[in-house]
């Protein structure tokens, strides 16, 4: 009877230490940021702006399709009853994803 809660113990034991490396790793890097500012270098630079931007892109199609997606599987499983909802939502989300990482690619190669 009183052993269930020793058996939430590992859990949070891994909890806590993913946050603290988590956390120690933001802090080393807010470190070295702070150090290159006083220096004087930009912290900044034209290739990660370049990057952040074209990611930003990436996720917002591949949203937007999954987004789609989902509306789709809705439409499919409330027009037909006896197609299972789980399934129709996973071949749905997978199916949209796919098409969204495409049009991303067809973006990309065309900006490149």
């Amino acid at each position: 009877m009183y052993t269930e809660p020793f058996l939430m113990l590992p859990l949070i034991i891994a909890i806590l230490i993913s946050a603290s490396l988590v956390f120690y790793y933001l802090r080393i890097k807010h470190t070295e940021r702070m150090g290159l500012i006083k220096v004087g270098l930009n912290v900044i630079n034209e290739d990660s702006l370049t990057y952040l931007k074209y990611s930003v892109l990436s996720k917002g199609i591949f949203l937007i399709c999954l987004g789609i997606g989902l509306l789709v599987a809705k439409i499919i499983t409330v027009r037909f009853d006896s197609l299972n909802n789980f399934l129709t939502y996973l071949i749905a989300l997978l199916l949209f994803g796919g098409i969204g990482l495409l049009v991303y690619y067809r973006v990309l190669r065309s900006k490149i």
